[in-house]
């Protein structure tokens, strides 16, 4: 068994073999053949879900979906005894929810689990994210890339995928939107082991300067719909928006990242998110590349897991 919970039950090496492997994207034939992959929903997705339903099925596998529409998950029963009981008829299982949820859907599953996204971490968006990159840029070691807006589940992810492969990254966030401690802690201590660097501002345009890669997300993510909240969101992060002067004070090759759905003049103009220094679809389709090179690599990594033998 081997759980993808948060972005760094990855060693840097093993995210580097993701990341070979889905830049590569060689077919998988039929790796899956014979095995069913359990993917839940208790949040609503998109992007996560088709790629991760596509990636199953081209590998020869049978994607079971289960959501809150077509099942009994919210009747009462534990996510810990809903996972006990899928273990009895799928192999492995992707889980899109809050993440006290998805540690318990793992305790209970018993067998390789993976977040599909959390309202803290998202560790397959930023595989997605540093292999657009890495396209982009070659060399991932020394890039400084910058996110500007919410800290957030992405910038979370951002922040400790990015530094623990020696990226430098500058966050700037409103001074009450903060990313969370743990995850600063984290990335800080992953880049002391890689040679990147996490800097936290509250100056966008300082964020922004020289950089490579800007990247941003909605300014409200996994909440509720509150409209109270997001006129005073609104105010909040008015100056966070990524339009195209902020973006001038990048570098002059710099690219625009987004993980999708964007709220066009919101967040980020439409104007910069259709440029053609945006790579938003280009992320996009790499979370199929990314997702085919992780249902690969999985038993090799439960193979390598600490556990593993006894």
């Amino acid at each position: 068994m081997f759980n993808l919970l948060k972005d760094d039950d990855l060693t840097a090496e093993q995210m580097t073999r993701v990341l070979g492997l889905a830049a590569a994207d060689e077919p998988a034939g039929h790796a899956l053949a014979g095995r069913s992959v359990l993917l839940v929903f208790l949040e609503r997705s998109t992007r996560t879900r088709v790629s991760l339903e596509v990636a199953v099925s081209s590998m020869g596998g049978s994607p079971v979906l289960l959501d809150n529409l077509r099942s009994r998950l919210a009747d009462g029963e534990t996510l810990a005894d809903t996972g006990r009981v899928m273990a009895q008829y799928t192999d492995l299982a992707f889980i899109r929810a809050y993440q006290d949820d998805i540690d318990a859907f793992a305790a209970g599953f018993g067998r390789t689990t993976v977040s599909a996204g959390s309202d803290l971490w998202h560790p397959t968006q930023i595989l997605a994210d540093l292999l657009t990159l890495q396209q982009e840029f070659g060399n991932l070691r020394g890039l400084p890339i910058s996110f500007v807006g919410d800290g957030n589940d992405i910038c979370n992810s951002v922040m400790l995928g990015a530094c623990a492969l020696g990226l430098h990254v500058r966050v700037a966030t409103p001074p009450d939107h903060r990313p969370a401690g743990f995850a600063v802690e984290r990335a800080r201590h992953a880049g002391e082991l890689s040679g990147g660097s996490l800097t936290l501002l509250t100056d966008p345009a300082e964020a922004v300067s020289g950089t490579r890669a800007v990247y941003t997300d909605v300014w409200r993510s996994m909440v509720p719909d509150d409209q109270h909240e997001k006129e005073e969101r609104f105010v909040e992060f008015a100056d966070y928006q990524v339009n195209e002067k902020l973006f001038s004070h990048a570098d002059p090759d710099a690219v625009f990242l987004h993980c999708l759905p964007a709220r066009r003049d919101e967040e980020v103009t439409s104007a910069l998110l259709d440029s053609s220094r945006s790579r938003v679809l280009q992320q996009a389709r790499n979370r199929l590349r990314v997702n085919r090179a992780l249902l690969q690599l999985l038993p090799d990594f439960a193979r390598e897991a600490p556990h593993a033998g006894r």
